[in-house]
This record gives C-alpha cells, sequence and structure tokens, in this order.
C-alpha cells in the first residue's frame, strides 16, 4: 500500500487514537527511537474514520536499520554460526504513567514497583513484580518482573532460576486479552538489551517479552564475557573458560534447552494469569513456539512464526545451499533490472573475483574506534555479504559495495563490520549468551545434522560458500561443551491444529522459504506467505505484513486476504 508522499520500499507504521493529534503525539516519541537507529519519517496519511495515522519511514542517508533480524547484529560471522536471530528494534510511545496494571487484569490496578529479588523462594512457579531493568522500556504502562522457576524440572528441590519478564502495554483503550508474545532468536539473543517490535501488536494488544532462560537479564546468564572479539574472531579455548565458570557456579548446562523454554513459556502464562495467549516467533523463536505449540500447547490462541526455522531441517548441512540462493537471488534481480544490470555489469562475476582476490592476499580493515581491525579475506566476505542479506534495509546497496570493492574502493567494509559488531551496544562483545546458543544448538541440533554433507561439495553450490560455511569450530566447540543430545522427537516435524501465521522473506540467507513450506506441511491451519524483497525478519518490513498480521490476529481460523503482497517490490538498488 502506498501513502500520499511515500515512495514504495519503505517502512511503515500506524498510530490508532481518538484524534490525528494524540497520534501524532504518539508517533513522535516513536521517532525519537525510530532516529537513533537511521529512520525519518518520511510522508503520513490521517484517516478519520478509523482514527489512524499511518507513518511511512525512510533509512537517512549513511544510516540504516536491521528489520527485525538485526535484528541480526549477533551473527558470529568470525567462527561461521551463521546465528538464527530475531530482536530488533523496540520503540515505545508515551511517557510512563504512575502506576501499572496487574499482569493478567484489563483493570487499571497500580501496584508497587520492587526491587529485584535477593533470593528465590516461594511457590513454584511464580511472578515477582521487579523494576524494569531493560534500557529499552521507556514508554507507556510498562510492567515488569521476574519468574521463578525450576533450572531442572525433574528434580523439584534443585536450582531455582530467574527468568526477567517486562509487560507493554497496548494504548488502545480497551485492549484485547490475548497478549502477544515475543521469543526472540538466536538462540541466545537477548530481546530486553537488543531491542525487539512491538508493532503492529500494540495497538489492540499488550506485548509480554522476556529474555529467555541463560540469556540476557534472567539470572543466572549463560553470558560468556571470557569470549574476545576482535572483529568477530573467536578462540575456543574462551569458550572452555567459560564452560569451566559456569559449571563451578552451579549452573547445569543440559537444563538449557527448547524444550525447558517451552515449560517457562507456559508457567509464565499460568503465573500471570492468561486464559489464553499468541505467540509470535523470530527466527530461533520460531522453533521455540513450535516446540510449545508440541510440548504445551494449552492456552496458545494462535502463532505467528516468521523466518522459520523447523526442527526437521538441517542447519549446518543445508547452510551453503540456503545461502547460495540468497546470493543467487540477489544477482539474479541485479541482472534483471535494467539500470542495477548497466550499473554493474556481471555483478555475481565480479564478486567472485574479488572473493578469489582476497583469498590470494587477504585485506586489514577495521581499526574502528582504536579497538583493532580484522583480516578480511574471501571467506569473510562471504560472510559478510551473508550477514547483509539479513537486513532488507540494506539489499539495494549491495551490488553498490560490491562494485566498489572490485573497484579497489573498500569504503563500505568498515560499515559492513560495524553493522556486525553492533555500535549500538557493546563494540567487541556481542550481547549473545553464548552458553545458552550452545546448549541449545550442541544437544538440539548438531547431533542430528548430516556429518557427511558438512565441507562437501553439494550440486549448484560454489566451492567459496562451501569453505566460508565449514562448520568445523561448531563441530569443536560442541565436542568440548559436552551437553548430550536432544531426544529423537527435537528432530521431527511439528504437527498441531493451532492456527499459525507463518511469514518468509525472499532474500533470507538462512531460514528460506521452503523451510516454512516443510513447516506449514504438518500445520493444517496454517497460512504461509512469502514476502517479496525481504530478507531475514519478516515483521516491519511493510504496512502489507503489519496488515496480514492484523487480520490474523484478529480472527487467526479465517482466510487472511493479502492482496497487498501484489504491490511488494524487489529492492531499489542505489546507483554509482
Amino acid at each position: 500500500m502506498l501513502l500520499d508522499g511515500a515512495p514504495d520500499g519503505r517502512s511503515y507504521r500506524s498510530y490508532r487514537a481518538a484524534t490525528r493529534a494524540e497520534a501524532s503525539r504518539v508517533a513522535a516519541y516513536a521517532a525519537l527511537h525510530l532516529a537513533a537507529v537511521g529512520l525519518r519519517p518520511l510522508a503520513e496519511r490521517w484517516d478519520e474514520a478509523s482514527g489512524e495515522l499511518v507513518v511511512a519511514y525512510a533509512p537517512q542517508p549513511g544510516l540504516g536499520r536491521t528489520t527485525g533480524s538485526a535484528k541480526r547484529r549477533l551473527a558470529v560471522v568470525g567462527v561461521l554460526l551463521a546465528l538464527l536471530v530475531g530482536g530488533g528494534l523496540f520503540y515505545s510511545t508515551l511517557p510512563e504513567p504512575e502506576g501499572r496494571r496487574v499482569a493478567g487484569d484489563p483493570a487499571a490496578q497500580s501496584i508497587p514497583r520492587s526491587s529485584p529479588a535477593d533470593d528465590y523462594s516461594g511457590p513454584l512457579p511464580h511472578f515477582r513484580p521487579a523494576d524494569c531493568r531493560s534500557d529499552w522500556l521507556v514508554g507507556l504502562d510498562n510492567e515488569c518482573g521476574d519468574l521463578i522457576v525450576l533450572e531442572d524440572r525433574s528434580r523439584p528441590d534443585g536450582r531455582r532460576i530467574s527468568l526477567h519478564v517486562a509487560i507493554q502495554r497496548s494504548y488502545s483503550e480497551r485492549p484485547r486479552p490475548d497478549p502477544v508474545v515475543y521469543l526472540d532468536g538466536g538462540p541466545g539473543a537477548s530481546p530486553l538489551l537488543d531491542g525487539f517490535w512491538s508493532y503492529p501488536f500494540l495497538e489492540e494488544r499488550d506485548v509480554i517479552v522476556f529474555d529467555q532462560r541463560g540469556v540476557g537479564l534472567s539470572r543466572p546468564s549463560l553470558d560468556c564475557p571470557e569470549v574476545l572479539f576482535v572483529f568477530l574472531r573467536e578462540e575456543i579455548d574462551t569458550l572452555r573458560d567459560c564452560r569451566r565458570r559456569l559449571l563451578e557456579q552451579g549452573v547445569d548446562l543440559a537444563a538449557y534447552n527448547s524444550a525447558a523454554s517451552a515449560a517457562d513459556l507456559a508457567d509464565l502464562r499460568l503465573a500471570l494469569g492468561y486464559d489464553e495467549w499468541n505467540l509470535y516467533g523470530i527466527s530461533y523463536g520460531t522453533r521455540l513456539a513450535l516446540t510449545a505449540m508440541r510440548d504445551r500447547p494449552a492456552g496458545i490462541r494462535s502463532v505467528i512464526l516468521d523466518s522459520v526455522y523447523p526442527p526437521q531441517r538441517d542447519l549446518y548441512a543445508e547452510g551453503p545451499a540456503n545461502a547460495q540462493r540468497a546470493f543467487d537471488k540477489l544477482f539474479s534481480a541485479c541482472a534483471a533490472d535494467a539500470d542495477c544490470a548497466l550499473a554493474y555489469e556481471d555483478l555475481e562475476q565480479r564478486f567472485y573475483d574479488v572473493v578469489a582476490r582476497l583469498d590470494g592476499q587477504p585485506r586489514e580493515v577495521g581499526g574502528l574506534f582504536g579497538l583493532g581491525g580484522t583480516t578480511v579475506d574471501g571467506s569473510m566476505l562471504i560472510n559478510l555479504l551473508f550477514y547483509r542479506l539479513y537486513m532488507t534495509d540494506f539489499l539495494g546497496e549491495i551490488p553498490l559495495a560490491v562494485d566498489g570493492f572490485w573497484r579497489d574502493d573498500w569504503e563500505l567494509l568498515d560499515a559492513w563490520l560495524l553493522d556486525v559488531v553492533g555500535a549500538s551496544r557493546r563494540l567487541s562483545l556481542l550481547s549473545l549468551s553464548e552458553g545458552q546458543h550452545f546448549s541449545v544448538q550442541c544437544a538440539e541440533e548438531l547431533p542430528f545434522s548430516d556429518h557427511a554433507l558438512l565441507l562437501a561439495e553439494q550440486p549448484g553450490v560454489r566451492w567459496p560458500l562451501t569453505v566460508a560455511f565449514g562448520w568445523q569450530p561448531t563441530i569443536d566447540v560442541c565436542a568440548m561443551w559436552d551437553v548430550p543430545a536432544a531426544p529423537a522427537h527435537e528432530n521431527e516435524p511439528v504437527h498441531s491444529g493451532l492456527p499459525a501465521l507463518l511469514l518468509a522473506g525472499t532474500y533470507d540467507p538462512i531460514t528460506p522459504p521452503s523451510w516454512a513450506q516443510s513447516a506449514a506441511e504438518t500445520l493444517p491451519n496454517a497460512q504461509l506467505f512469502i514476502v517479496p524483497g525481504v530478507g531475514h525478519g519478516v515483521l516491519g518490513t511493510s504496512y502489507c505484513v503489519d496488515d496480514l498480521v492484523e487480520q490474523f490476529l484478529d480472527a487467526p481460523l479465517e482466510t487472511v486476504v493479502a492482496g497487498c503482497l501484489e504491490n511488494e517490490r524487489e529492492p531499489d538498488f542505489l546507483l554509482p
């Protein structure tokens, strides 16, 4: 859907209020957060009948954002982990009121704030209100607390852990009783540290966000500050030190997995007093949502799976082919665009020429902020392009960058590196809970991967991509991390009759549309939409996608009308 004065291919947000002035006030607060990540308001339209202000946003020159994935600043490409991450940008709207509503109670009852619990005593599970510890929660009516659960539910007298939870209240005067729960990716990503998308959910529903067990602001944290990233280089010895420390602290690494997180999710619903709610999962968060659909379906009204990671697919063995598909898609789109093809003749060959050149003579790049640089060879460049394909807003600049590298102009390479590291947070340490990541992946993914295909030639996959996505470092880490393999059903399709909306982006390099199609085969009440011109993380990329989501949440078992997808376009490629 095009707005008055707004070019196609931008981001859209809608704000509903009784008057245009009130809606503009909400949009103004959102704009403060959006400006920090490189978005500026471009055009707006007020619909008096529906009380809706729709604003189109465009990247500021020289700046950009990661949508939904950026959500995707968490990819540890230096060790070729190709992490499945969610997160992105969360932006709030109005100043915080004096009181907060009790979770699960639509009445505006205020409760006092308290400090985080010093101990985890009391019945299990239980929710203990606490101060919001996330810098992202600067907005309307946020309630926070800690969910206290068992680390290992098979040991009733065992260790207790806490999950930090935030509830952002809808700005609707009459919110729906079924909130949306945000499940972030990684595994190991922290939405309460890195941010998350709230729209379009907040228009009619509360949004519940929590750091999964072992992640971010939850305790214990399985973050590994021992791991020193020098622009994406990581040493296994530092992970070994982290593992030793966590074990000395009494952490049971085997207890941090998708099934345990699904049980946490079920306990959270009961502790907060909701009869039912809706799940939104991004990337690995979709795998957690699928696990909950299988293991703990009670109280789940509907599920939105964005950039789907189904358990039956092989992340590591399929990784090179998935990346090749996305690379080919980009190069083909440029060749089919008359202006792009004229400006960047034979872009595909130029890219692989640059890869070969860097393999022969790696380039020292970086040195940003005095932190030191890194050596970029062909495999590193492939990983950087792979990561760039995650980000819908940056797809249009890739041909320009590749052509520049081919012409020995490396100006944009520093920017690519900085985007991966994440300038908005720790420059030398990514905000990933590495311990939780490996506890999940070393139990649920690698044991079921076809090791014969790792570093093996596959039809249609160029050898440089096979080399770039060799998984030996992951195999070595998992051998050291030493968690038991998950039960066999963690590698099987999830069968569920719950209504599900599946979203996939055509440029997604790690969770391709075919994975969403695989998941949908055993979900009889699923509706799948493949969105053109989008990378990893579909929510928030267009007004049309927001409309699909709102339709689905209003009536999950009814057919979503998706005619607006016909207006979705390929990226607008930047020209010299």
